[in-house]
């Protein structure tokens, strides 16, 4: 408005709509005739003759490629210059507008950007989602969360009950699929199987471990690779143990206490029902989704055949692929790498990309994390 009045001696005073009570003349006098109206380049344009710092040479160079090239590739050649520091939108945008204009420029730029190569694989990893919590289980033994650890030169398999936190710590010879099984045929043995065993993809993603939970009636959820929060139960069971709901998981898994070196009564020793576990359970699943949830945000859904980015967690850097398929657990994908094989990631390693990735040829494999074996499961 203020350009379109420049050719006018005016003083301009705002009134609000409430009191102009009868309308302008103007205002209804609809143009009868078609005529030239200037549009909004045209003032940008003109803006730009007489503002702009730039010596007459390269103003003809300008105006000259202009006219010759329809395609704007003068102005993609001006913004790639600009973004040779691969700097991000905000700050290539502000350093764009110190030296030139036109309509549309900060939509080109943020494209530009966005479709970089570089600054895609150097990009900052997804925001936390929000927790995506298992449903509680009703009974002791209905779910139970395992893992591998060292501790010194010896390695233990940690198996933990998420209903009562009852820790069973064993040693282990090795990390082999039999001793694991064998470990777990011991611990079933004494307090039966679960209904499900949330664990990491090795050793349980193998085809004996399947076997063994087909023939002992038990489903194995194996988290994504390289996101251990889906199976935090197992990845924190100390501490969580530490921290039970006022029982023991002796009371809770027994209904009684068990006897120890401390001197107790008989009466204590007696089984007892504790019949408001679950509620407990459920209190301090809200309190920790309460402050978990601060801050984190929903990831938007991805598309079968879409193009992606993935995050490598060992070179800290994002590479391409898409999405071969969605996976059957939650924020799961199959994605296929750029050595064309296919690999399982949680959706918090994805991001979408503008570029069309380039994938060796190759035969595909099942879904698989870095170290080459099957996972499936739990996202």
């Amino acid at each position: 408005m203020r350009l379109k009045i420049l050719n006018y001696d005016l003083t301009v005073k705002y009134i609000p709509g409430r009191y102009l009570y009868i309308a302008d003349t103007l205002s209804r006098a609809a143009l009868k005739h078609g005529s030239e109206i200037e549009t909004e380049f045209d003032y940008a344009i003109h803006a730009l003759m007489k503002q702009l710092p730039i010596s007459s040479n390269k103003l003809h160079q300008i105006q000259r490629a202009t006219k010759e090239d329809i395609t704007s590739t003068a102005k993609y050649t001006v913004l790639t210059k600009i973004h040779v520091a691969h700097q991000g939108i905000e700050k290539t945008t502000a350093r764009a507008r110190q030296v030139f204009y036109w309509p549309g420029i900060n939509s080109e730029i943020e494209n530009i950007i966005k479709s970089c190569r570089v600054c895609e694989k150097f990009s900052n990893k997804n925001r936390t989602e929000p927790l995506n919590v298992y449903e509680l289980p009703e009974r002791p033994r209905q779910r139970l969360s395992a893992d591998i650890f060292s501790y010194g030169n010896h390695s233990f398999l940690v198996v933990m009950d998420a209903y009562s936190s009852w820790l069973e710590v064993v040693k282990i010879q090795s990390k082999s699929t039999e001793e694991v099984i064998r470990k777990c045929m011991s611990i079933f043995s004494k307090f039966g199987c679960p209904d499900t065993l949330v664990c990491d993809n090795i050793p349980f993603g193998s085809e004996k471990m399947k076997a063994f939970a087909r023939e002992w009636n038990f489903n194995i959820a194996i988290r994504s690779p390289n996101y251990p929060r889906s199976n935090g139960l197992g990845e924190k069971a100390v501490g969580i143990a530490k921290k039970n709901i006022g029982l023991s998981p002796a009371q809770i898994l027994f209904s009684r206490m068990c006897k120890t070196k401390l001197p107790v009564t008989a009466e204590l020793l007696m089984p007892k029902i504790h019949p408001h576990v679950r509620e407990k359970l459920k209190k301090r699943q809200e309190y920790g989704q309460k402050y978990y949830g601060q801050g984190p945000k929903q990831l938007k859904e991805l598309e079968e055949g879409s193009n992606v980015i993935v995050y490598d967690h060992s070179s800290k850097s994002w590479s391409h692929g898409p999405i071969h398929s969605k996976h059957a657990s939650p924020r799961s994908y199959i994605i296929e790498n750029e050595e064309g094989n296919l690999i399982r990631r949680n959706r918090v390693d994805l991001k979408s990309s503008r570029n069309s990735p380039s994938i060796k040829a190759g035969i595909h494999s099942e879904p698989s994390d870095d170290s080459g074996n099957e996972s499936v499961g739990i996202g």
